[in-house]
């Protein structure tokens, strides 16, 4: 068990005989100092200074407060005065409380043990902290892992995609499942709320569509499963999702609550209008074969698929009849328009943390198009897209 070090700062031998005496049960190892500077040799768990020369103890009180290493050290002030003035500017100055000499050994006892208890109650609520952290940490780390990788080259589509969570973990999910015929499944989803919760679900979606996929090729049919797979767990959550098959020049989708798709011409972004359904999760639904959407996949556009917290970061922006969406597809027009598709992503992302120095919002975003879009199809690997990313933030 570990030793308790009770630290005197104090010249006067009468007050450290006193203390002595009081405090004699072997609960505390007396340590006395003579200055703040010895202090700092050997910190004590709790300290005491001596009040006898104010204004110096209460520099002692201000300087010991400024060091990091006496953040959970309890400090009480000894006084023999009971001015209340005093006493307040020795608050102000960071003590934790006094003790007004003469007191009886009981009071002090009693003092310094409550005092000591709050300190181990504070570090250990730190250490929990530390752990709980250390945790978050190695689940967020196991959810990018779960992503597909940022730059994907698939026998008739690329992706390129990233991933930002609002604190460690997030509630988005993105996929790209390749078929043995070089047909795709990729979808962008959405979980309400962020935290843990939201994050674990991310995980049920992402196992449950695959294993769905080995059965099912239909856009109605696989999310409806998907509804019924995880109807136990959503009664306080809703999922928004943009779920697409590419089937060589067709995209056939449904979309759930998720933004429309963003089209890029190689000059220009553009909304595409798709069909709407409700989020799943929000109240019973079944999806039907009205519920799916197609397009045409083009060989020279580039689609965009995204989560809100894209652009909510422009909530706060925003000017009047404009909407954030709206903004976003301006700064899209002026900013990105010109890029290598494959670097959308990270450019996106990057001007997003400058303009809201941290997100508001989880978000993601996922680009892909047919290989004859592709600038950097059999010219990079992976490490050399990194570098080309990283020239691209600080550039």
């Amino acid at each position: 068990m570990h030793e308790i070090i009770l630290g005197i700062i104090s010249n006067n031998f009468e007050t450290i005989d006193f203390f002595e005496q009081a405090l004699n049960d072997g609960k505390y190892k007396i340590e006395k100092y003579d200055s703040a500077w010895s202090v700092l040799l050997k910190p004590p768990d709790i300290l005491l200074i001596d009040g006898t020369n104010e204004d110096l103890a209460n520099e002692w009180v201000k300087f010991f407060r400024s060091k990091q290493i006496f953040d959970n050290t309890p400090i009480l002030f000894i006084t023999y005065e009971n001015n209340q003035d005093k006493l307040s500017q020795i608050f102000q100055a960071g003590a934790n409380d006094i003790i007004i000499l003469p007191s009886s050994g009981l009071e002090i006892n009693l003092k310094i043990s409550t005092y000591n208890e709050l300190r181990q109650s504070k570090l250990q609520t730190k250490k929990l902290y530390e752990e709980l952290k250390e945790s978050l940490n190695f689940a967020s780390q196991t959810q990018r892992f779960s992503l597909p990788p940022s730059l994907y080259f698939g026998k008739k589509y690329w992706f390129a995609s990233i991933y930002q969570p609002f604190q460690f973990l997030g509630g988005d999910v993105y996929d790209v499942v390749q078929f043995e015929n070089g047909d795709v499944c990729t979808y962008v989803a959405d979980v309400s709320g962020h935290g843990v919760a939201p994050a674990l679900l991310t995980f049920a979606i992402k196992t449950h569509i695959r294993t769905i996929l080995e059965t099912e090729r239909q856009p109605d049919l696989v999310i409806n499963k998907l509804q019924k797979s995880l109807s136990s767990i959503l009664k306080d959550y809703y999922i928004t999702i943009f779920f697409a098959f590419l089937k060589d020049n067709v995209c056939e989708y449904i979309n759930c609550g998720q933004p429309n798709i963003i089209v890029y011409d190689g000059k220009n972004f553009a909304e595409l209008d798709t069909k709407n359904s409700f989020p799943i999760g929000l109240f019973e639904y079944t999806y039907t074969s009205e519920s799916i959407g197609q397009f045409t996949l083009e060989d020279t556009k580039v689609y965009l698929l995204y989560t809100d917290g894209v652009y909510s970061c422009y909530e706060r922006v925003r000017e009047k009849n404009k909407t954030a969406l709206q903004i976003f597809l301006e700064y899209l027009n002026s900013d990105i328009s010109g890029y290598i598709p494959e670097t959308f992503p990270f450019k996106i992302a990057y001007d997003i943390k400058k303009i809201s120095n941290s997100t508001t919002d989880d978000f993601s975003i996922l680009t892909f198009g047919k290989l004859t879009t592709s600038n950097l199809y059999g010219k990079l690997n992976e490490e050399d897209f990194k570098k080309l990313i990283k020239w691209l933030r600080d550039s």
